[in-house]
């Protein structure tokens, strides 16, 4: 499973997709404070978001091509061997890649797996395994360090060995930032995965409900991502191309 989750996150890197992002101030169905949809393209150094939709209504024609013309430029940019930033970008990538692959990684120890049978869903057959804190495992670095305080249950498609779903939650506080910050006890996550082509599984559902402190400052957070339109756009130059053809069409429709 850490294996293919590997491959999965370096498919995500030439899919598109849209998202929605909902914010509230409390956990449940109440209201929200932002309710944003996203077009979600990636560079080949991230991922330009193009607003589409605010509150359930679609953006102006003209806001929406503003926000293709930038992403457009973004794609230009990564591609411009004279653009002295790109250099940089692409470092910056590396980086956030080696430490997502490293944490992955450390699943392997960071936890004692039980299993805990099985469930079908859509037609496919999930093996179910709860996660419990390892006392002996040592983590190398702060994010590790976060796993230390977690529990979780995770669903593996069984015919392909790839996460199909994850309920976390924080079992004790965690300070952050040299002690000024603080994840409280109670705080869950929730993914659920989705296959958009044969053994690659991305996102559908994300859901965050935490309550953390900043200084003096406490807050909640309570968020719902929802990703729908997977659709293989290629790495960058692919990318650019099809960004360029879908533009000119929206110009001239004829």
């Amino acid at each position: 499973m850490v294996e293919n989750q590997h491959a999965s996150d370096h498919a995500l890197e030439v899919f598109e997709r849209t998202e929605r992002r909902e914010l509230r101030p409390r956990a449940g169905n109440g209201p929200t404070d932002e309710d944003r949809s996203y077009r979600v393209v990636p560079t080949g150094t991230g991922f330009v978001r193009v607003l589409v939709a605010e509150n359930g209504r679609p953006v102006s024609a003209a806001d929406y091509r503003k926000g293709m013309l930038e992403l457009q430029k973004a794609l230009e940019d990564v591609l411009d061997s004279n653009n002295p930033r790109a250099h940089d970008d692409f470092a910056k990538r590396d980086r956030r890649t080696r430490e997502r692959t490293t944490l992955i990684d450390a699943v392997r120890e960071a936890y004692i797996v039980t299993s805990i049978g099985t469930e079908l869903r859509d037609g496919h057959t999930l093996q179910k395994f709860r996660l419990e804190p390892n006392p002996a495992y040592r983590p190398k670095t702060r994010t590790m360090e976060f796993m230390s305080h977690t529990r979780a249950t995770i669903w593996v498609e069984e015919k392909s060995a790839s996460l199909a779903q994850i309920g976390g939650e924080v079992v004790s506080d965690v300070s952050f930032g040299a002690g000024i910050g603080k994840v409280y006890r109670g705080a869950t996550l929730f993914m659920r995965q989705q296959e958009v082509q044969p053994g690659v599984w991305l996102p559908e559902y994300y859901q965050t409900d935490y309550t953390a402190r900043k200084l003096f400052f406490v807050s909640e957070t309570h968020e719902r991502i929802t990703t729908v339109n997977y659709r293989r756009i290629g790495p960058p130059a692919e990318a650019l191309a099809e960004i360029k053809r879908e533009l000119k069409v929206a110009a001239d429709p004829r």
